[in-house]
């Protein structure tokens, strides 16, 4: 079942029960109303009903008489029924006759409020106690309203008509708005199936109101954006990871080939398995450059996590860094750690944070030519931030906006040895960890990189 069929059965289906609603109502006030005025009508031949037979009126029996046979309508099936009483008005007094036909109930209400209403299926009657002469009397009449019945059949049967005309009628109308409404998104449907591989540059029509449907076109168009991103991402990190591993692969075999063509004197052997080494020790790194970065992929909850002091970690990292390389200087600012000790606490993997922070600080002492990099440590009740500034080469202002993708390189670092790895993974790290890192730079004036880690009183 299509939606806009759906759209129709469901308006007409709330539109059939306002319906059905309305018809009810309609039908109960008019039958209601019906009753009423036939119990009016009974009254006033009840009334006049009394005068004639009892005799108690200025103009005499007769001249009533006339006035009925002239002016009243005899009602359908139309019963008087007049009852005289010797002593007190009781319901053992009561003609048995009449008890047959009316209810007891009826006879009670007579006896006790002096006058009553009765209905037995379309049968109506109306009784009232009239007193002559100190003698209780009873005037009954009864009659088919034959005109309120037929009123209401003919009542019934037109709404009955008129309900399913009307709801045919907004079946259709239903069906017809539903397709209106819902041609922007056979426009979108249509749109989406052309979109391919080789044409994600496509993107919906944003509609000027700002409605559902223009929400849904911009949110898609969002949507693509970021997949159109993310493969060209991909694309470049197939190509950039393929090329960055074809060159020492390719160095090697050359050098083995080259080696292994002909006989070689010691030294010759010697100069030639350093470069295949060197180029084995670069092919070493890349690809552990590369697990790291697929590691970050994987769900935050199965790493191991546990709480740590960010300070002692700059530091295990200003040691290693200084001792794989002796011409790195780090300085180290504490001038504004806090003085609860405890927010210097945060929790994750102090694996994984330990290689964002030495990418960092070793990117600063690198493209500085090893000029001092200064690391700085701030923290406040919600986060551990640690400021890593350099005065070395800096980043393009045009190229900055490059720098989390992998394999990117600045074309003013070109010199420096490096793969354009360390900052993507630096940024995924930061983001399993729910922390932010934050970049700004000037060429030939130095970068500055600040990273934000949530501490354990935060959490």
């Amino acid at each position: 079942m299509t939606l806009k069929t759906r759209i129709a059965i469901t308006f007409s289906v709330i539109t059939a029960i306002i319906l059905i609603s309305l018809n009810f109502s309609i039908y109960w006030f008019s039958y209601n109303y019906n009753e009423i005025q036939f119990f009016h009508r009974l009254e006033e031949r009840v009334n006049i009903a009394s005068q004639y037979y009892l005799g108690e009126n200025e103009f005499g029996a007769r001249f009533i008489e006339e006035i009925r046979q002239r002016h009243l309508q005899l009602l359908p099936q139309e019963k008087e029924y007049i009852v005289s009483f010797a002593d007190s008005l009781t319901a053992k007094a009561f003609p048995d006759s009449l008890s047959l036909i009316f209810s007891d109930t009826f006879i009670q209400d007579i006896i006790l409020a002096k006058t009553a209403n009765f209905r037995d299926g379309d049968v109506m009657a109306m009784g009232k106690v009239f007193e002559t002469k100190n003698t209780p009397h009873v005037v009954i009449i009864s009659s088919y309203d034959q005109f309120g019945v037929d009123k209401m059949t003919d009542l019934r049967t037109k709404l009955y008509a008129l309900f399913f005309v009307y709801l045919a009628m907004v079946f259709v109308i239903g069906r017809i708005y539903a397709t209106q409404i819902l041609k922007p998104l056979k426009k979108i449907v249509n749109k989406v199936n052309q979109i391919r591989s080789n044409n994600l540059h496509i993107r919906l029509d944003e509609e000027k109101e700002p409605d559902e449907i223009g929400e849904i076109s911009k949110t898609f168009n969002r949507l693509m954006d970021r997949i159109e991103t993310s493969i060209e991402i991909q694309n470049n990190f197939i190509s950039n990871a393929s090329h960055e591993l074809k060159n020492p692969l390719t160095a090697i075999l050359g050098e083995t080939e080259i080696t292994l063509s002909k006989e070689r004197s010691a030294e010759d052997y010697k100069k030639s398995m350093e470069k295949i080494s060197r180029e084995a020790s670069r092919l070493h790194k890349l690809t552990l450059h590369l697990l790291r970065l697929a590691q970050t992929s994987f769900d935050e909850t199965t790493l191991h996590t546990q709480e740590f002091r960010i300070d002692e970690l700059i530091f295990d990292i200003k040691e290693d860094l200084e001792e794989s390389n002796r011409a790195n200087k780090i300085l180290i600012d504490l001038e504004k750690l806090p003085d609860d000790p405890d927010l210097l606490l945060t929790k994750g993997n102090v694996d994984l944070i330990k290689i964002a922070l030495t990418n960092i600080i070793e990117n600063g002492c690198k493209f500085s030519n090893n000029a001092p990099v200064l690391v700085e440590l701030n923290c406040s009740s919600n986060f551990v931030e640690v400021s890593v500034t350099d005065t070395g080469v800096g980043i393009p202002d045009d190229e900055i906006r490059n720098i989390y993708v992998p394999f990117f390189r600045a074309t003013n670092v070109r010199m420096f040895q490096g793969f354009g790895i360390g900052l993507p993974l630096t940024q995924k790290i930061v983001m399993m960890h729910h922390g932010e890192i934050l970049v700004s730079s000037e060429v030939n004036k130095g970068t500055k990189v600040i990273l934000k880690l949530p501490n354990s009183a935060h959490e």
